[in-house]
């Protein structure tokens, strides 16, 4: 099957589009990404951005993690997630990660702007949980 070079600029154009959407959707969420981790910052918590694991032959990103603790802290912003594929792909990710020890949180744009104190605090029990639990076992 022969492509011809209207078709091939047509792909292109939608290949274009779709990485576009994609740059311009992590921007939106790496402002939540930000403000959570100012907050927990600011609370004197220090996880580490953007760091990568490797799960079930995946690698992911987690927005931040406590990776002594295997805690990790996804910034979920509500209109990046509300297609069913993401949903699934988040869920499938979640189990993963689930499954290879981690503990991860969700953390909302209401948590970040609006319950910081409760943020900080889920994830400081969250930190001593595991702390615990590592030590007892």
């Amino acid at each position: 099957m022969t492509t011809t070079p209207t078709q091939a600029r047509d792909g292109l154009a939608a290949l274009r589009n779709i990485v576009e959407r994609y740059l311009d959707e992590r921007a939106e969420e790496s402002h939540l990404e930000s403000a959570m981790l100012r907050v927990l910052r600011s609370a004197g918590l220090e996880p580490t951005a953007g760091h990568t694991v490797r799960v079930a032959n995946r690698r992911y990103r987690l927005d931040a993690a406590f990776v002594a603790q295997k805690v990790a802290l996804e910034a979920d912003g509500y209109e990046f997630h509300s297609s069913r594929a993401a949903f699934d792909r988040d869920r499938e990710r979640r189990n993963q990660l689930e499954l290879a020890g981690w503990l991860a949180l969700n953390v909302t744009s209401r948590m970040v702007y609006g319950q910081p104190r409760q943020l900080v605090h889920s994830v400081r029990h969250a930190l001593a949980e595991r702390s615990r639990s590592a030590a007892a076992g």
